[in-house]
């Protein structure tokens, strides 16, 4: 089971509509094949389906969607956890397995050169892997963000996250 990174996109009402036009795709209101399409599964070349135990590792040595997701999603899946409650017109929330997409962030970056937007991420172990983006213009600049394990950290991801713990003491009990 991995860690579930909570993103959180936040642009003016009309980007945020040519944001999530990138991103809808047939099944999902985020798919990240619509900025970087993964190869489709061709066996001896491309193993894009199912398990990956040692015997397709070994029929498919040239590649895996596993390997491929995280080196050219920057993360193991897909997003997932997405249409949240907390979604408006101005804010966009989904989750990520084990990391943030960084390569998705530069493919909708440069997707939309004109537009303005920041993203926000953070790990369920909270106030550790996380950080924030601003871009400007297709530029991409990283935020600064609270030191990791920090109380402000920890504040800052739960506020992501959608929760909050009453203090470090309950919070420590339950990781």
């Amino acid at each position: 089971m991995p860690n579930h990174i909570q993103n959180r996109i936040t642009a003016d009402e009309a980007t945020m509509l040519q944001i999530r036009e990138r991103f809808r795709g047939p099944e999902a209101s985020v798919d990240f094949n619509r900025l970087i399409r993964m190869p489709e599964h061709q066996p001896g070349v491309f193993f894009a389906e199912g398990g990956l135990g040692r015997d397709e590792e070994e029929a498919n040595p040239c590649g895996n969607w596993h390997d491929w997701s995280r080196f050219c999603w920057g993360t193991k899946w897909g997003a997932y956890g997405v249409d949240d409650k907390r979604d408006t017109p101005t804010l966009l929330h989904f989750q990520t397995a084990w990391a943030h997409p960084r390569p998705i962030v530069s493919a909708l970056a440069a997707a939309l050169p004109d537009a303005s937007w920041t993203w926000e991420y953070a790990d369920e172990d909270r106030g550790q892997n996380l950080g924030k983006y601003r871009v400007e213009a297709g530029r991409i600049y990283f935020d600064t963000v609270p030191e990791e394990g920090s109380k402000a950290a920890r504040a800052w991801a739960d506020a992501l996250h959608g929760s909050s713990w009453d203090d470090d003491e309950d919070a420590e009990a339950v990781h």
